[in-house]
């Protein structure tokens, strides 16, 4: 089962191009993603540097879908 991301630097995100964005501007900035299980039970904060990868797009190393 996945994990839904709740927000990021403490701002709600509700669509996948929010999350998209807010990576894409923090190039090698660290940011928190706050992270909750499907059943909004339990939440969990991660850090995590977005990083430019040569010919792709800015990456955190985890697949949206």
């Amino acid at each position: 089962m996945g994990e839904i991301v709740v927000s990021i630097d403490g701002k709600k995100v509700a669509t996948i191009e929010d999350i998209r964005n807010i990576i894409k501007s923090k190039v090698n900035q660290p940011i928190n993603v706050t992270l909750s299980d499907v059943d909004g039970q339990s939440k969990r904060n991660v850090l995590v540097t977005p990083r430019k990868v040569e010919g792709k797009d800015v990456l955190i190393g985890v697949v949206f879908s």
